[in-house]
């Protein structure tokens, strides 16, 4: 599915009283989620462990 087509059905499912800002952080959220998807599919991942160590640090304060 091309961009265009996510926000307009994005914008076909919302309700018809669904503001600007709702607007745009439903669709600041599928861009986060596309931008995700295009970085696995360069293999831009960071694997478990490595999270699992860096939230110790965050946490360990």
């Amino acid at each position: 599915m091309s961009d265009k087509e996510m926000v307009l059905d994005l914008v076909q499912k919302l309700p018809e009283d669904t503001t600007l800002e709702q607007i745009y952080r439903e669709l600041s959220f599928l861009a986060g989620l596309r931008e995700a998807e295009l970085q696995a599919d360069r293999g831009q991942l960071i694997d478990h462990e490595r999270i699992r160590e860096e939230l110790q640090t965050w946490t360990s304060s």
